[in-house]
């Protein structure tokens, strides 16, 4: 059997009972790059004279189909981690759905929820944004290249808050200067970008990036804000797959990975140690 949930495209009709996909056929090579295209009918589509005068559809091969459960994520998918299980951390479809406020989208392994506004917290501190994160069993988005910051910082445009900043989970927790930044997750620190001035002092310990669309920063710099500050502030939280797997975040009450135990906090003495190891 087929399953179409996960189909890697889906192509919606115009209009509400258009029949949109009643027909389908291949058309040969009609663009000459050597791959048969297909047309797809509407045969009740009304946007032309009369009624009901139907409409056609041309698809250009080739396109990139997806499979949703073999552990990548491609084309359309926000998450895969090798199954089509719902229950866990990627539903059957491969698509993650949206917190509320939140957007959801993918890039190179990892989901992303854009969260402005209209989430629960309309003015996020970054002791806020972290909380609110690892309520769901994500985490602050850690960046590891410049390719993932441009894609989020070209995210964050496209979304346009009014915000055009978000947190990100590079944070200062010892006020140590620029030396002592690290990420919430505890991975390496493989990838920066701050604006030139950046970590400014002491008292600005958590980073934030920039959308570069009111030219105070480039696209996709980070700056250094208070982590206590409730500004305005849009954040994005992500989950990393490897394998099939999300990378485990201590902390979040989800016993992932080689977690011995995960008790929603980082404390020791409470019977779960800070490295989620029992004690």
């Amino acid at each position: 059997d087929i399953n179409l949930t996960t189909a890697g495209y889906k192509f919606y009709g115009t209009g509400v009972a258009d029949s949109a996909g009643y027909s389908l056929a291949s058309t040969g090579d009609i663009n000459g790059d050597g791959y048969d295209d297909l047309v797809l009918g509407a045969y009740l589509n009304d946007e032309g004279l009369g009624t009901n005068p139907g409409k056609a559809y041309i698809l250009l091969s080739p396109m990139v189909y997806t499979y949703c459960g073999n552990g990548v994520v491609e084309a359309c998918e926000t998450c895969d981690d090798g199954n089509q299980l719902d229950g866990d951390s990627c539903p059957s479809t491969c698509v993650i759905e949206a917190l509320p406020g939140c957007k959801a989208t993918g890039f190179n392994g990892s989901a992303y929820q854009f969260c402005g506004p209209s989430t629960p917290l309309s003015l996020y501190t970054w002791i806020q944004a972290k909380a609110f994160c690892e309520a769901q069993g994500w985490h602050l988005a850690a960046v590891t290249s410049s390719a993932e910051n441009n894609f989020l910082a070209e995210t964050l445009y496209t979304f346009n808050y009014p915000l055009n900043s978000a947190w990100l989970g590079y944070n200062n927790p010892d006020m140590s200067g620029a030396a002592g930044f690290e990420w919430t997750t505890g991975e390496p620190v493989t990838y920066v970008n701050w604006k030139t001035g950046n970590p400014t002092n002491n008292s600005q310990n958590c980073a934030a990036i920039h959308d570069g669309s009111d030219g105070w920063a480039d696209m996709g710099e980070w700056y250094s804000s208070d982590c206590t500050s409730s500004g305005s502030m849009a954040l994005i939280c992500e989950l990393k797959f490897v394998g099939s797997e999300p990378i485990p975040v201590c902390g979040n009450g989800l016993l992932e990975g080689l977690e011995e135990c995960d008790d929603s906090n980082e404390l020791a003495g409470d019977g779960c140690s800070e490295a989620c190891e029992t004690e």
